[in-house]
């Protein structure tokens, strides 16, 4: 906004001073309309390039050439474009101003809906609620011929979550098992007749486990096979899975198993090299770099040495088995952007790291170790 009358200048909406190049960008904001000057007159106010926004306020406090406030607009935005705060001012004759801005920038996506229409919705304006859905809906990430009723069933399975329903309404809590931190006991020996009593013989499976939907055609499970056994006839035995089946019954008449398998795949690590790569493209010469582990989604022919990386890159693992992981805390580590700001600088974001454990918690069904 200006220092002189507080107009919001956040995007062109309107007709451009030359008629040639008329563009109507699309914005709300409230601000008015240009004034028609005549130097033989007082300045009429006109409707060229009024623009309104329901319920929205701007805050302007200009003193001893310092201005602060708050301005509240909503602006349709294209691909690529960048947002930048930019301050605009008078030059005169030898006269040089210095301008600084110190601001935070709260952005929120509204609605996919067209200018005309929000005009139209005499109801929608500032204090209106996003139209786009705030839940993170996990069924974006599952294939197209996968149910909803069937994916909800394998992440019950998987995690052993409980499902509670009440009419339309559908709780997955953690399922809270036994109870052990009764305070109390009953002693049932006075309340039974020992001469009525009837002992039956509990059959245990041999073994039981929960599984992993593991293809060893993958790169990852093929990385955790030993280098002495890749060569084997059963070599894929030798991979790890991420579960552990456990034996329950060494008798040797009992052969009755109790395997059961998800939906999902175990989550396979692959180690990286990051280098530090300057804004310009260019490596880091005075550092070797560092390794990562992060998941590796492939199919092994993929990653074999030699295969073309302009190739391999083609090949998504969006037809892969889904899997899980934990976000680790955002890292010193960063990447540019390959867009560039308006004075031609280019901006990183800062890097966080998948792990498969996260408070001693590890995403696997092994018996070794603190799991699902």
């Amino acid at each position: 906004s200006t220092m002189s009358d507080g107009t919001i200048s956040v995007m062109k909406d309107g007709l451009s001073w030359s008629k040639l190049t008329t563009i109507n960008n699309g914005s709300f904001a409230n601000v008015q309309g240009m004034e028609l000057h005549n130097p033989n007159s007082t300045p009429i106010q006109t409707e060229y390039c009024k623009n309104t926004y329901k319920d929205s306020t701007f805050s302007l406090t200009v003193s001893n050439n310092n201005m602060s406030g708050y301005i509240q607009c909503c602006v349709y935005l294209n691909k690529d474009d960048i947002l930048q705060l930019v301050g605009v001012q008078r030059d005169y004759d030898g006269q040089k101003y210095s301008v600084s801005a110190k601001c935070d920038l709260e952005i929120t996506a509204i609605s996919e809906r067209s200018k005309e229409e929000l005009k139209a919705d005499g109801n929608w304006g500032y204090n209106s609620p996003t139209e786009f859905p705030t839940q993170l809906n996990l069924l974006n990430f599952a294939n197209k011929e996968t149910k909803v009723s069937d994916w909800i069933s394998n992440i019950q399975k998987a995690f052993n979550l409980e499902l509670v329903m009440e009419a339309n309404h559908i709780d997955i809590n953690t399922n809270k098992g036994i109870n052990k931190g009764v305070a109390y006991a009953i002693d049932i020996d006075d309340r039974v007749s020992s001469d009525e009593a009837e002992s039956e013989y509990i059959s245990y499976p041999k073994e039981m486990s929960v599984q992993y939907r593991i293809d060893t055609s993958e790169w990852g499970f093929e990385l955790t096979v030993p280098k002495e056994h890749i060569n084997d006839e059963d070599w894929d035995k030798w991979g790890d899975s991420g579960y552990t089946v456990i034996k329950l019954n060494d008798d040797t008449y009992e052969t009755e198993t109790q395997n059961t398998q998800t939906q999902f795949s175990y989550t396979w690590y692959d180690h990286f090299l990051y280098k530090e790569v300057y804004e310009d493209g260019t490596e880091n010469e005075n550092w070797s770099g560092m390794t990562i582990a992060i998941p590796v989604i492939s199919k092994a022919e993929y990653m074999s040495e030699g295969y073309g990386y302009d190739e391999a890159m083609k090949r998504d693992g969006y037809s892969m088995t889904q899997r899980f992981w934990y976000r680790d805390q955002v890292s010193q580590e960063y990447v540019w952007l390959s867009s560039q700001l308006a004075d031609g600088r280019r901006e990183y974001i800062d890097l966080t790291f998948p792990i498969n454990a996260w408070n001693g918690f590890n995403l696997s069904y092994k018996d070794t170790e603190k799991s699902i």
